[in-house]
């Protein structure tokens, strides 16, 4: 294992992982899971983070999303990001 890191050391590691993208008008998440968003009215990025509750969608800063863009037509669950076995390599 050790020959290996050392191989790698100073390469580029890339990982990838599948979106699944999920239509808002087929399910919602979890109330206050933080998720991807897609809001493709949006003027600047379309893909914002936030999470739904009750009262709608909010930012991950707390701010109500459909009082300042379109509402959301997609979510998507975070990424896992790199697993600890990625991490040391």
């Amino acid at each position: 294992m050790s020959a290996i890191k050392t191989n790698l050391r100073g390469a580029s590691l890339i990982l990838t992982e599948t979106i699944t993208w999920v239509r808002c008008g087929d399910r919602l998440p979890d109330d206050e899971t933080t998720v991807m968003l897609y809001m493709p009215g949006s003027e600047s990025d379309p893909v914002w983070l936030g999470y739904h509750t009750s009262e709608g969608w909010l930012s991950v800063e707390g701010s109500m999303l459909n009082s300042i863009h379109d509402d959301p037509t997609h979510w998507a669950h975070l990424p896992a990001g790199p697993s600890r076995k990625q991490e040391d390599l």
